[in-house]
């Protein structure tokens, strides 16, 4: 993902609006490219800001530390989709195969 890309992106990220390709490629640029993480941290604040002028919310203001738990959260999310497709695919893959076995079973090959 180049620094344009990425940063047209910005929007969504902070709508929660990237599908999970998108996340994945957005985020591991941000944490490899300073100017871009910048970017993402000055829209971040600016969310929050007017976050706390609409809702009069108690937040925390280490935002640096929030920025870091939003993008962790996300990289979770993805981890465990990866993780979800994963098992769908190992059952049906363990389905396909008994169907397989009972199939040759009642043919009398096994």
């Amino acid at each position: 993902m180049t620094c344009k890309e990425c940063q047209r992106l910005v929007p969504d990220y902070l709508n929660n609006d990237l599908k999970a390709k998108e996340l994945e490629s957005f985020i591991t640029h941000v944490r490899s490219c300073p100017d871009c993480y910048e970017e993402l941290e000055t829209y971040f604040i600016i969310k929050l800001a007017t976050q706390v002028l609409e809702d009069s919310a108690d937040l925390s203001y280490d935002i640096k530390s929030m920025l870091q738990q939003d993008l962790a959260e996300k990289e979770n999310l993805l981890y465990k989709k990866r993780r979800r497709i994963l098992i769908l695919m190992v059952l049906i893959l363990v389905f396909l195969l008994a169907d397989i076995v009972l199939t040759l079973h009642l043919l009398g090959v096994l």
